[in-house]
């Protein structure tokens, strides 16, 4: 059973948010998975990319941040990485700021797990859906990625060396979105394509008036 515009949350709304969400899960897990070996793979502590799925939480970042660590990049050019790469969801934030929870720690929370994937889940939802749904599909969305972390951590080394260019999972995961929104914007453009020939022939017929 799904929920229409005008009726209210099901009893359980945690399993309507898996619902909504478990689409992200199918992305998310591999691509955590790829992280978790290549943090394996660089020999860096096993605890820190499970600490880095649960504090950064970024997708991009955590993968940039392998190399800024192996290097022992200092602690200015990792904030700067970080600061670049996440100031997009500044943008995200702004069209979500009226579904927010009420509560102060889950607003905040909401924003720190605002991800590319959450954003493109929580844009669909129905509106009176949002609010009630919003800090429930950014956890799920999180544990995603941190289960995903953690087996690839305990898989380790091994399966870095039987699958290379596993640090391409993300651009690939990246690759899809952009098409995804790509179709959703096209078929837009789509819709409105016989109102543009209309006001482009108006306008060419009063060209010719004049």
């Amino acid at each position: 059973m799904t929920a229409s515009l005008d009726s209210p949350l099901p009893e359980n709304p945690w399993q309507l948010a898996f619902r909504y969400s478990y689409p992200i899960a199918l992305g998310y897990i591999p691509v955590g998975i790829a992280y978790g070996v290549l943090m394996i793979t660089a020999a860096l502590p096993a605890w820190l990319a499970p600490a880095s799925s649960l504090i950064v939480y970024s997708g991009a970042m955590q993968y940039a941040a392998i190399g800024l660590l192996v290097s022992w990049a200092g602690f200015l050019a990792i904030g700067i990485n970080t600061l670049v790469i996440g100031l997009r969801h500044i943008f995200y934030g702004l069209p979500l700021v009226a579904h927010l929870p009420d509560s102060k720690l889950l607003r905040t929370y909401c924003l720190f797990a605002l991800t590319d994937e959450t954003f493109s889940v929580m844009t669909t939802l129905p509106e009176p859906l949002r609010k009630k749904l919003f800090p429930r599909i950014a956890f799920l969305n999180q544990m995603y990625w941190f289960v995903g972390t953690v087996i690839g951590v305990l898989v380790g080394s091994g399966v870095g060396n039987l699958i290379p260019h596993l640090d391409f999972a993300l651009s690939c995961l990246f690759v899809i979105l952009a098409y995804e929104q790509y179709q959703n914007r096209r078929r837009w453009c789509w819709r409105w394509r016989p109102l543009w020939r209309r006001v482009i022939w108006r306008r060419n017929i009063c060209c010719c008036w004049q």
